[in-house]
């Protein structure tokens, strides 16, 4: 038996090693919500960001998602486009940081979570003023927002038509709320795992060598004795 490298010959076809580096251990960067990974909620909060911006650029073209997104007021209405474009920018460029383990994009979408959040506080609150004036147009039957003098507002005078206008303003201030509190904790999750790859080690490894690992490298099957020459 010879010895090539640490590692053992036991026969012409097969060797067996005993690296010194034999197992190591990752353990995660640190965890949000008690139990989910910190990467892992980043990305979690970065996705639902991108769908949120998705369905904010859609009521351009239906009113089905305004409950989720907002825009009830003439003021908020292409303001929630505008936003929702931001958001799908910028959520991309952060799952992309994300996979790469490139902070600084991931901090420009931390900053612009926090942007976010203060955003959506400001567009509630022109929505719930909006949303005062439902019932007094669900009595008459819509068709009186054109009489202010600031343009017909297709969004409030759905609602009155079809006269939801108490459950609409409850899941949406429901929505509004959870969205507000979900992206501030998102966006302070973000700034941690930004910490933690720019201050911290990637990974914490630890090894142990008592438990050797035994690799095979060689062939299954030997290789043909080449015939002597006639």
């Amino acid at each position: 038996r010879a010895s090539f490298y640490g590692c053992e010959e036991v026969s012409w076809q097969q060797r067996t090693c005993s690296p010194v580096m034999t197992k190591h251990h990752e353990l995660p960067l640190g965890f949000a919500c008690g139990c989910l990974a910190l990467r892992s909620a980043v990305q979690l909060y970065a996705t639902l960001l991108l769908v949120d911006g998705l369905l904010s650029v859609a009521v351009l073209v239906t009113e089905d998602t305004r409950v989720l997104v907002g825009g009830y007021s003439l003021r908020a209405h292409y303001a929630v486009v505008a936003l929702g474009a931001l958001s799908t920018i910028f959520s991309l460029a952060g799952l992309i940081g994300m996979h790469d383990n490139h902070s600084s994009w991931v901090r420009i979408f931390a900053h612009f979570a926090v942007f976010r959040v203060l955003a959506v506080c400001l567009l509630i609150t022109f929505d719930v003023l909006a949303l005062r004036d439902c019932e007094p147009l669900a009595a008459f039957g819509g068709g009186l927002t054109s009489l202010s003098g600031n343009g017909y507002n297709a969004a409030l005078e759905m609602v009155a038509l079809t006269r939801t206008c108490g459950p609409t303003r409850f899941w949406y201030l429901t929505w509004g709320f959870l969205d507000v509190a979900s992206s501030a904790y998102g966006a302070y999750t973000t700034y941690r795992w930004c910490h933690a790859i720019e201050r911290g080690p990637a990974y914490h490894i630890t090894l142990d060598e008592t438990q050797p690992l035994r690799l095979y490298t060689g062939y299954m099957y030997p290789p043909s004795k080449p015939e002597p020459p006639a």
